[in-house]
């Protein structure tokens, strides 16, 4: 700009640009500054940068009183100096600037590259006395009081010495030349000035010419472009392209075209990638080109070098048959397609989901670092990656649950975990090579694996019935042996993945039909995982049974079961736990004095035979505690109303409340010895509290005792509150409220009503003297966990119901925890003080709980907060696995077995999903200290698939019906009459899971086109055929009313598309079901528009060209008997949705200043759009041209605002003469 004769110093601009040149040249560190040292710059700065002037300060730096008055300080004009070296070419040094910068908006360069040079531009426009260039720039721009008040100006005579060879004036930018082209305007021009930088907009305007068909065939490239400066090897080969043979056919011209850039639409804007992937949908008769892919796919564009063919038939390979990724069945499952249909919602859970893929990294926007510096910081994101892939088996599990139907000599793949990384779009391999150094931090995220795969296969208890299934008693033992994962790296021994294998057989009801000798056979292997697996997964295919031939089995390994032997078994003690729970699971119910007496035992002295493992104590002892509630579930009368058995009682009352311990004192002297923990006489209550909690609350499951659950109760006093450990007071009200099951309430007053009213008190009121020897972090603590524990009982009460009234009351739970967002300010107030790893446990346990409650439904708040959950918490390398997997857990309970399967309400359901959702959850993969891992999959003996649909009795196909149902009298609480019949929510097809079929009074299925259908409680017939259809997964067959009517409606409701139907769910109303993949990524793009903070001036020209491209489509009598790719539907919503913030925001005065005075008032950052938007989308001229364009301009000043736009819109006019 010096050059050109232009005072930069007085530009803010340059100067803070070429501050940060020279710091970065520098690279000294700066000196943190003191707060005596502070001033205003920093303050001056934020208000300058890029960012605040695109969208503003945040409202709470704000006030909502802030006025903005109009700006009429006067402007300071400069002098451009003549005698600069570069000032006789300052007209052709503009248009190529011009010409590049044009390119740049569309390259997806940085913003700030792009506004530097539009103030660039925008100076020079001013000095040459281009006024529309000017005012194109300041709109484009955004924000007039950040352009400055100093003008640049050449004196008439140096103005008329220059030699303007081009007729500026008719010079547009890129957008408004593609529009002009869709809506054959008049001739404009733009020729390519410096065609080596600016071969993306050579190609862009050339490709739109011969979409728009302004270009016929056989025209040569001179007459559809004028190049000015020298051609590049790119120019020379589309001028080559365009003179051959080839240009006779459009498909074909464009093919070429686009294959001369591979890296093409990386950068493009949306709305210029919308236009061109439907017009080449409607060329190809319904079939994209192949060099499409790596758009449509965004995952293979680090594949751009090379040929773009090979690159589709390499990744159809690559993704699609050796890497399968265990979730194709479910994701093709009818009634979820038929649920969500071509909503993005399935493509984000199987990204979420996805292990067998390279993990998409970005490149480092960091410059001076050297080759090992980046390779550092790209393994260092890579980790952070890996570790949250590897929490996605278990939820994986939960999604993919028993939708696989394998066959006999079918081998049963199970998604291998990538563990390297691809850096876009250079393709950059990239290792963990620091992973490497931990080799068994891998073992339990591929057991979880092992246990995905192998929940995905269907039960035997539905198999049996089908003589064409395979999977029947007689076949399991050797379809089990041809799929052992061995591993090369493990000497061919059995891999963590069969051990995981074992296990999902085992909870799916196989592993019951293997022999003892095949029991024995993977037993002599002594792999702790295979071992683990098949103790607890036998006994779960057993449950309740007491079989003494798997008791045999199980016995072994839990040596205070076995008579004392010469021989010291040493057995780990992650065999001994999982053998433990599997005793307590085989017993269930069974209210056993002599397990619940060696339970208690344990507990208090674990009978481990290596002494030198005690980091897993605690999850020992909860295990024992586990066991012993599933042994005497529900029967606590029983077990302890009988004489002689009241110490049971009182020895859990201790190990709650502490107490002295009842073991003799040589016993202790000699455990002490081989011990390496010394305990006192007393009971350890950090270890022994939450087991006994528990122990207490299962045994006495929906007993109403008051006497037992006054022992759980909260103190109320304050001072006896800090002596509880804070995670216990979760477990205490959660037990409490197990006890009294039928009080649970659905509201947050039930929740307060169990809380202490002294601990509610201090959270509201301002902290006296008598309160200064309290801990208040300790008290909010206590708090937080205390409603935690209550929401999680009240999803245990209400599981898989869908009450409206629940969902509302955990959703402000999770945004008091997460949002820190409640209107009682005291309890926000204790959640402030308790701590940030509080904060983090709470909000998972309520993540859970809310996802229980919706569990198969797919409701969209569970997704947004999973989503945001795992946002937060998965920026860290250490501790953050329990938050990334009760995230995932939560995405894979909202669509539990592909939305068709339920949890159910029984005692034995309840038990086991507080073993699989017990609120402690690990810190790092391999963590089994206070929980053990394998219990996570324990929900699968809750989960019955309950999903109805219905068809067309005489087509088959299916109906839209809606399915409502009634709860049984005493469901709920009498303030609930409003819950008791439910309309199942957020689907188009009412295909939700039913809730828990002993807790519904009837089910209704209606249709106003089918005779209605209805199932009673009270009709054993119609409830037995009920049940058999949601065992077997049968539709319900509904008879038409009028079959002809009934045809006509269902061609007519599946065409029918409108802005309200948009409006509730975008991608499935506008994508077509022929091709949805190949625009996912375009819709999401102009959809997202709606979310930003912002809206820009590309913002609104990307949804602009998407309106006038369906005009000029509806204008071409060829297509307008084809289907569209994406329907107009979405530009009829998106332009209303625009036209109504425009007006929201701008009001009439703004614009009749602007068009009577040329001025702007200072804008309003709170808004999302501007007058600047307003006058791009109407394409409203600059004040000199809509002065001489419009008749009677005078009167603008009392006209309104519709006038004002219909006087001077360009596009208005035209709708109106095409309206004409």
């Amino acid at each position: 700009m010096e050059m050109l004769g232009f005072d930069t110093s007085q530009l803010g601009v340059f100067n803070e640009s070429c501050e940060q040149s020279s710091v970065s040249e520098q690279g000294e560190r700066k000196k943190r500054k003191s707060s005596k040292e502070s001033s205003d710059a920093a303050w001056n700065k934020l208000l300058s940068c890029d960012f605040t002037r695109r969208y503003g300060l945040l409202p709470e730096l704000l006030t909502s009183s802030m006025e903005y008055d109009t700006d009429n300080s006067p402007l300071e004009e400069l002098a451009v100096r003549s005698e600069a070296p570069l000032f006789p070419y300052i007209s052709s040094v503009y248009f190529a600037l011009y010409c590049s910068y044009e390119d740049l908006k569309i390259s997806g360069q940085s913003q700030e590259s792009i506004y530097t040079m539009g103030h660039m531009l925008m100076h020079l426009a001013g000095a040459l006395k281009l006024h529309c260039h000017k005012e194109r720039y300041l709109r484009e721009l955004g924000q007039y009081s950040s352009v400055g008040k100093t003008v640049f100006s050449i004196s008439p005579i140096n103005l008329g010495k220059l030699k303007l060879g081009y007729e500026y004036a008719n010079c547009l930018g890129v957008y408004e030349l593609v529009s002009c082209f869709l809506r054959h305007g008049p001739e404009f021009g733009l020729p390519i000035a410096v065609a080596v930088s600016c071969e993306r907009l050579l190609l862009v305007l050339l490709l739109f010419l011969v979409i728009s068909g302004e270009w016929q065939a056989g025209m040569s490239f001179d007459l559809c472009i004028e190049l000015i400066g020298e051609p590049s090897e790119f120019t020379n080969n589309v001028k080559r392209m365009f003179n051959s043979c080839k240009a006779k056919s459009t498909t074909k011209l464009i093919e070429s075209m686009l294959q001369l850039m591979p890296d093409f639409y990386n950068t493009l804007p949306s709305g210029l990638v919308f236009i061109i992937i439907n017009y080449l949908y409607d060329a190809k008769d319904k079939q994209l080109f192949p060099f499409l892919l790596p758009f449509t796919r965004p995952y293979l564009g680090y594949m751009q070098q090379q040929r773009m063919l090979d690159v589709a038939e390499w990744a159809n390979a690559m993704f699609c048959v050796n890497n399968p990724d265990g979730m194709e069945e479910a994701i093709r499952d009818p009634l979820l397609r038929r649920r969500f249909g071509n909503d993005h919602v399935l493509r984000e859970i199987r990204h979420f989901f996805g292990t067998c893929s390279p993990c998409k990294l970005e490149p480092l926007r960091t410059k001076g670092h050297q080759q090992a510096e980046n390779t550092e910081l790209h393994e260092r994101t890579l980790i952070k990656t890996l570790l949250r892939k590897l929490a996605t088996p278990i939820a994986r599990g939960m999604f993919t649950l028993r939708s696989v139907h394998p066959g006999c000599t079918e081998h049963l793949a199970i998604p291998k975990l990538c563990l390297c990384g691809v850096v876009l779009p250079k393709n950059l391999l990239v290792h963990a090579k620091r992973m490497e150094l931990f080799p068994n931090i891998l073992y339990w995220p591929r057991f979880h694996n092992g246990v995905a795969a192998a929940l995905s296969i269907q039960p035997l208890k539905e198999t049996d019935k089908n003589r064409e299934d395979p999977l029947d008693k007689s076949f399991i033992g050797s379809w089990l042996s041809h799929n052992l994962p061995y591993t090369k790296e493990e000497g061919g021994n059995l891999s963590p993945e069969h051990g995981g294998l074992m296990f999902g057989l085992g909870l799916n009801g196989y592993l019951r039909r293997l022999s003892l000798p095949e029991y024995h056979k993977y037993l002599i292997q002594c792999d702790p995982m295979v071992t683990s697996g098949l103790l607890l997964g036998i006994a779960a295919g057993m449950v309740g049974t007491c079989d003494l031939k798997i008791m045999k089995v199980l016995a072994p390994h839990v040596p205070f079961l076995t008579p004392p032997t010469l021989l010291d078994l040493c057995i780990e003690p992650t065999i001994q736990t999982t053998a433990v729970f599997a005793v307590g699971l085989l017993c269930a119910q069974s209210a056993d004095l002599k397990l619940c007496t060696c339970f208690l035992e344990q507990i208090e002295n674990p009978s481990w035979a290596a002494r030198d493992n005690v980091s897993e104590r605690e999850g020992y002892a909860l295990t024992c505690g586990l066991a012993f509630g599933l042994v005497a579930l529900g029967r606590g009368r029983k077990l302890f109303s009988l004489p002689g058995r009241n110490f049971l009682l009182d020895k859990i009352v201790r190990m709650i409340h502490g107490g002295r311990s009842t073991r003799k004192e040589q016993q202790m002297n000699k455990e002490q010895e081989e011990s390496l923990v010394k305990e006192s006489r007393f009971y350890n209550t950090h270890v022994t509290a939450a087991p006994g909690i528990l122990a207490l609350g299962m045994s006495f499951l929906r007993t109403r005792d008051a006497a037992i659950a006054e022992w759980l109760k909260l103190p109320h006093r304050l001072e006896d509150l800090q002596c509880i450990r804070p995670d216990a007071a979760m477990l205490r009200v959660l037990s409490y409220s197990l006890i009294m099951w039928d009080i649970i309430g659905s509201d947050y007053r039930w929740i307060d009503a169990l809380l202490p009213i002294p601990l509610q008190n201090y959270g509201r009121s301002i902290p006296a003297k008598k309160w200064d020897n309290l801990d208040g972090e300790t008290l909010g603590q206590i708090y937080c966990y205390a409603v935690s524990g209550a929401a999680f009982a009240m999803a245990l009460r209400f599981v898989s119901t869908g009450c409206a009234r629940v969902i509302k009351t955990l959703w402000n739970l999770f945004r008091l925890f997460f949002l820190k967002e409640h209107d009682n300010k005291g309890a926000v107030h204790l959640i402030e003080i308790s701590g940030r790893y509080t904060d983090e446990i709470c909000s998972a346990v309520v993540l859970l709980s809310l996802a229980l409650v919706t569990a198969g439904s797919g409701h969209p708040d569970v997704l947004c907060a999973a989503r945001a959950h795992l946002v937060r918490y998965s920026g860290r390398t250490e501790g953050a696995f329990g938050s990334q997997l009760v995230s995932h857990m939560a995405i894979g309970l909202g669509f539990l077995g592909a939305g068709n399967y339920a949890f159910k309400v029984d005692d034995i359901s309840i038990a086991c999903l507080i073993c699989a959702l017990y609120p402690r959850f690990p810190m790092f993969h391999r963590d089994n200290r206070h929980h053990a891992q394998i219990l996570r999959h324990l929900y699968v003996l809750a989960a019955e698939r309950r999903s109805l649909s219905v068809q067309d009795s005489t087509t088959g196909s299916p109906v839209k019906a809606t399915i409502t149902w009634e709860f049984l009298d005493g469901v709920f609480d009498p303030s609930d009459e409003a819950e008791k019949t439910l309309i199942p929510f957020g689907s188009d097809w009412n295909m939700l899971p039913l809730p828990d079929l002993s807790i519904l009074k009837s089910v209704h299925v209606t249709h106003r086109h089918y005779w209605p259908m209805d199932f009673r409680h009270d009709d054993p017939t119609g409830w037995t055929k009920l049940k058999k259809l949601l065992e077997t997964g049968e539709s319900l067959n509904l008879c038409p009313k009028n079959t002809g009517l009934t045809k006509e409606f269902e061609k007519r409701s599946s065409c029918s598309e409108g802005v309200e139907q948009v409006e509730t769910s975008p991608l499935l109303r506008c994508l077509r079901n022929t091709a949805s993949t190949e625009a996912l990524t375009v819709v999401d793009s102009l959809l997202g528009i709606k979310q930003k903070p912002r809206i820009t001036y590309a913002d609104v020209w990307q949804l602009k060209l998407v309106e006038e491209y369906f005009q000029w489509r509806h204008g071409i009598n060829e297509l307008l008997s084809r289907d569209s790719l994406v329907s107009d539907a979405i530009a009829d919503h998106m332009g209303e949705w625009l036209k109504k913030l425009l007006l929201e925001n701008v009001s009439a005065d703004e614009l009749r200043l602007y068009l009577t005075e040329g001025k702007r008032k200072l804008k309003n950052t709170l808004n999302k759009v501007g007058l600047d938007e307003l006058l791009t989308y109407y394409a409203i001229p600059c004040p000199v041209d809509a002065a001489a364009q419009i008749d009677d301009f005078e009167s603008i000043a009392t006209a309104s605002m519709d006038e004002m736009l219909l006087r001077t819109s360009v596009v208005a006019r035209a709708r109106v003469a095409l309206l004409s």
